[in-house]
C-alpha cells in the first residue's frame, strides 16, 4: 500500500498531528528538518488533490479532513490564489 493511502486512511477517522503521522507511518518522529514531515505535507499535498479534500491544520496542529462543500468554476484546485475566485454551492442533486 502506498503511503498516501495509509495517511489517507488514519486521516478518515483521527485527527493527528505531523509528529503522530510520522510516527505511525514511518515508526519514529526525526522532527522538522526536511526530513519526514516535510515528506508527510508532500504526501498530504497530492492527498488532496487525488481524492479532492480538504486538509486543514487547525490551532493545535492536529490535521483534519473534510469534503469541500464548494466547487471553483475555473476548476483550479491549487491553494494559492484561492481569495476571489468565482464559486458556488454545491447542490446535492
Amino acid at each position: 500500500m502506498f503511503i498516501y493511502q495509509k495517511i489517507y486512511n488514519i486521516l478518515k477517522t483521527s485527527t493527528p498531528t505531523q509528529g503522530e503521522l510520522a510516527e505511525m507511518i514511518y515508526g519514529y518522529d526525526d522532527g522538522d528538518n526536511q526530513g519526514l514531515r516535510h515528506t508527510i505535507r508532500q504526501h498530504l499535498k497530492l492527498i488532496r488533490r487525488r481524492y479532492n479534500v480538504q486538509i486543514i491544520a487547525d490551532q493545535f496542529g492536529r490535521y483534519r479532513m473534510s469534503i469541500p462543500h464548494y466547487t471553483y468554476q475555473d476548476q483550479q484546485i491549487e491553494i494559492a490564489g484561492k481569495i476571489g475566485r468565482p464559486r458556488h454551492y454545491v447542490s446535492a442533486a
